[in-house]
């Protein structure tokens, strides 16, 4: 199975700057109330997520969600990306 290019990468930084390892991030399309994708941070707080085929532009939401079990930090506000 072929691997494809990622519509959306990035980095979760908790408030002091670091990188946090292995958590989620839920991604909404428009005003959907519920995500339409999941992606997860590697070690080092990346994450990259494919949006499948068919028309992908417009404005999605990306949410920031603490590794399980986890409960130093709480999840982010939804933050807008185009």
């Amino acid at each position: 199975m072929p691997l494809r290019k990622p519509h959306m990468k990035g980095i979760v930084k908790a408030p002091d700057g670091n990188s946090i390892r292995y958590s989620r991030i839920a991604i909404y399309k428009g005003t959907d109330p519920y995500p339409n994708w999941y992606a997860s941070t590697d070690s080092a707080g990346r994450f990259s997520v494919n949006l499948g085929s068919g028309e992908n532009n417009g404005t999605y939401y990306l949410q920031a969600l603490p590794q399980w079990g986890k409960t130093a930090y709480s999840t982010s506000a939804r933050t807008a990306a185009t």
